[in-house]
């Protein structure tokens, strides 16, 4: 493949990433809902479970990290909105469907999981994608403030919202009002620094890839020192072993670290990954579904596992058998609901919104005034 060629795609470096950071997802949700707290906190397995948890809020940052780098050269566009939102429904709607129907004897098709599955959104049924929706509404002005502020000032913006929702917590713990919202804004003004200042891609620089592989390291020796000090008595270690993964410095420092690592790799094109990225949100929204979430223990049977030498056999097996199940279903959204829904935004709603818009600037005589 030519040069240009790569370059005028995706890098798939990066897509790879983004594949990477989902199995860490889907490994995080196998530690946490796979296992009642109570009985994992003395099993020998518990070192184990932790380990594989470390990854989940990194690989969400890291997911942050890689949209906000895309869409700082991108304007608002409604469209997007319509089709993300049109996703979501796809996988609240679907979910709720398949347990009325199929399971109406669960008994977990509540009143609170309707109202969250018909209004994903404004109930918080995925609080990720929440979030998300809110740095995709802010994105035209975080834009316009990273392309204008100047490194100095965009630096000093960066460096508030890391006092405020990473040292604060972490060296003083002082807890403020914390929003995710607020840590994705910072991200995302992180990721056009390094999109605007930072390294180029394929700069090959060595000294992000040993930071990240340090920290990691001292990641894991925390959670195994941990889990060895509380079976020797000392409980304190035993309940804080996992602690790190909440840490405010670690999910900024350890997630930029690794985007740098990949994003040093010299770019390269390859359809058969990029086509994989495109589905990892769609894993997302399937096994992370607040319906869905009982498969860890009704379908796995993880809890069962958890006294079990097989304990990493079947980790390693259910979690590529979700994200492939996912990969599935999406892939099958794309071509049918997708298509479908893609169809309706493009000849229905984007006109009609297009309409009002204009009609709106016309009737209040708002100047269009683009930022540069």
């Amino acid at each position: 493949m030519v040069q240009t060629s790569v370059k005028a795609r995706r890098n798939s470096r990066i897509e790879l990433l983004r594949i990477i950071c989902m199995v860490m997802i889907v490994a995080y949700h196998y530690s946490t809902y796979g296992f009642y707290a109570q009985d994992l906190m003395y099993s020998a397995n518990k070192p184990f479970a932790e380990l594989l948890s470390l990854g989940g809020q990194v690989g969400v940052s890291v997911f942050v990290l890689i949209s906000g780098y895309y869409m700082v050269d991108l304007n608002y566009s409604f469209r997007k909105f319509s089709l993300f939102i049109g996703q979501i429904w796809f996988y609240t709607l679907g979910a709720l469907l398949l347990f009325l129907t199929a399971f109406p004897s669960s008994g977990l098709v509540t009143r609170e999981i309707l109202s969250m599955s018909v209004l994903p959104i404004s109930k918080g049924h995925y609080w990720f994608a929440t979030s998300f929706l809110v740095l995709m509404l802010l994105s035209p002005y975080l834009n316009c403030f990273i392309r204008n502020s100047g490194r100095r000032q965009l630096l000093s913006a960066i460096a508030v919202l890391l006092g405020i929702y990473t040292l604060l917590p972490t060296l003083f713990g002082i807890q403020l009002s914390y929003s995710t919202a607020a840590r994705f804004i910072l991200l995302y003004l992180s990721a056009g620094y390094i999109r605007l200042y930072g390294m180029e891609p394929g700069s090959q620089c060595k000294k992000h890839r040993l930071i990240f592989l340090v920290l990691l390291g001292l990641s894991f020796a925390w959670v195994l020192t941990a889990n060895m000090l509380g079976r020797c008595g000392r409980e304190f270690f035993l309940l804080h072993s996992n602690d790190l993964s909440q840490n405010g410095i670690f999910i900024y420092v350890v997630p930029i670290e690794m985007f740098l690592c990949f994003l040093g790799f010299k770019p390269a094109y390859s359809k058969a990954v990029n086509f994989a990225a495109s589905l990892t949100f769609g894993v997302y929204l399937f096994h992370d579904n607040q319906l869905i979430r009982s498969m860890w223990q009704g379908v796995f049977k993880t809890s069962q596992f958890i006294d079990s030498p097989w304990l990493p056999v079947h980790a390693l097996g259910t979690i590529l058998s979700v994200y492939l199940a996912g990969s599935l279903i999406e892939f099958l959204r794309q071509k049918t609901v997708g298509r479908l829904w893609q169809s309706l935004t493009d000849r229905v709603f984007v006109p009609i919104w297009d309409s009002v818009g204009r009609c709106i600037i016309s009737k209040l005589d708002i100047p269009d005034k683009q930022c540069k």
